[in-house]
C-alpha cells in the first residue's frame, strides 16, 4: 500500500484526534453523531446533506489548534473546516460511490494490533488514569480508532483508484531534478556522539574513571546524566559544525569514533563525550539519492493531483456552510492547513 501524502495525512490526523475528544462516531460518511445530551448540536456545514455538528468542529480545533501553536502557526476555525473536515467528508462520500469497500475484520485486526501496543507501552493503571483526564474510556479509544482506521481505508483507497495509479515518475525526471538541484545534496562533516552531563567536575572526574576501568557508557548516562538525552544513553545523534557550543564541538570533532573524551566544562556543567560515529562532508552521488528523490517527486505529483481531485469533487457537491467565524478569529496565516504536516 502506497505511503500516505501530506493533504491525505492530514485529514487522518483529524479523524484519528477523535480518540482524543472522545466523540462518537456512527456514521462514517463523516457525520458524527453525538450520544451527549445537552451540547451544541448545531450544524456547522452541510456537504450534500449530511451535517458537521458544530461541536465536533469545535473539538477537532480544540485539538489541532494546539499542534499549530507548537510550531508558530495560526489556524481558524474555518480554515479547519474548508480545508480539512469538508474535504474529508466529500472524499469518503465519493469512495462510496465508487463501491470501494472496507471490512470490519480488517479494521478490527488492525485496531486489535495497535489497541495492544498501547497496553503494553506503559502500565495499564497510567494508561487508564491518561484517559480519564481527558474523558476517554479504553471502549471509546477502541471505538474511535475503528472509525479512524476505516476512514483512512476508504480515503486511501479511493485515491490509489482515482488519482494516484497513473502518475508516474521517469528516470530522466529524476536526474533532470538533481543535475539542476546539485547544492541541496552536499552535506557538511557530521559527528555522531553521546554525553554524559553533570554539574561538578569531581563528579565527572568520578564517572570517567568508571568508564576507564571498562563500565558501560550507556548505563552510566541513564544513571548520573542531568540531559535529555539521558533516556537515550546519552545519545545525541548526528550533528554539524556550529551545532553546539564551542567548547564541546572543539573535542567531539576532534575524538575518533569510539573515543572517550576527558572533562569537557561547558555553561551547561561538565561533559564527558563519546564520538560514535563519523559522516564526511562532501555531495551524495546520484546513486545514492535516486530512490529517496524518485519518492520525493512522485509524492510532489501526487500532492498536486490530489488537491485537484478533491477541488473538483468539492465544485460538483453540494456545500452550504453555516458557520460564521467572529472576525478577532481571522488567521494570518492563509493556507495554515498542510503547513504543519510539510
Amino acid at each position: 500500500m502506497q505511503k500516505l501524502t501530506k493533504i491525505l495525512a492530514i485529514f487522518l490526523i483529524l479523524i484519528a484526534s477523535l480518540a482524543l475528544a472522545g466523540c462518537s462516531a456512527q456514521d462514517l460518511t463523516g457525520k458524527f453523531v453525538e450520544e451527549t445530551e445537552g451540547k451544541d448540536n448545531s450544524v456547522a456545514a452541510l456537504v450534500n446533506g449530511e451535517e458537521i455538528h458544530m461541536d465536533y468542529m469545535e473539538r477537532q480545533y480544540q485539538i489541532i489548534s494546539v499542534n499549530y501553536q507548537m510550531y508558530g502557526m495560526e489556524l481558524s476555525k474555518m480554515q479547519l473546516l474548508e480545508n480539512a473536515l469538508i474535504p474529508q467528508m466529500v472524499l469518503v462520500q465519493e469512495a462510496k460511490k465508487e463501491g470501494i469497500e472496507v471490512t470490519d475484520e480488517e479494521v478490527t485486526e488492525f485496531v486489535d494490533s495497535e489497541m495492544a501496543k498501547i497496553m503494553e507501552s506503559m502500565p495499564e493503571e497510567q494508561l487508564l488514569a491518561q484517559l480519564n483526564s481527558m474523558g476517554v474510556t479504553l471502549e471509546d479509544l477502541k471505538s474511535d480508532n475503528e472509525v479512524a482506521y476505516r476512514t483512512q481505508l476508504y480515503i486511501q483507497r479511493l485515491l490509489e483508484k482515482s488519482v494516484w495509479s497513473g502518475i508516474e515518475v521517469s528516470d530522466k525526471e529524476v536526474q533532470d531534478y538533481y543535475d539542476n538541484n546539485i547544492v541541496q545534496f552536499k552535506t557538511e562533516e557530521q559527528v555522531k556522539a553521546s554525553h554524559i552531563l553533570v554539574e561538578t567536575e569531581s563528579e565527572a572526574e568520578k564517572i570517567l574513571s568508571q568508564l576507564k576501568s571498562g563500565s558501560d557508557f550507556e548505563e552510566l548516562a541513564q544513571e548520573h546524566s542531568t540531559c535529555p538525552s539521558s533516556a537515550e544513553g546519552g545519545d545525541l545523534g548526528y550533528f554539524a559544525h556550529g551545532s553546539m557550543v564551542l567548547e564541546f564541538e572543539e573535542v567531539a570533532f576532534a575524538l575518533k569514533v569510539g573515543e572517550i573524551s576527558e572533562v569537557v566544562g561547558t555553561q551547561f556543567g561538565y561533559h564527558i563525550i563519546q564520538m560514535t560515529a563519523k559522516k564526511e562532508g562532501g555531495t551524495a552521488g546520484f546513486d545514492e539519492v535516486k530512490d529517496e528523490l524518485t519518492q520525493q517527486l512522485m509524492t510532489g505529483k501526487q500532492r498536486s493531483a490530489e488537491e485537484v481531485y478533491i477541488n473538483q469533487l468539492k465544485s460538483k457537491a453540494e456545500i452550504k456552510i453555516l458557520f460564521e467565524e467572529p472576525v478577532e478569529e481571522e488567521p494570518s496565516d492563509v493556507d495554515a492547513v498542510g503547513k504543519l504536516l510539510q
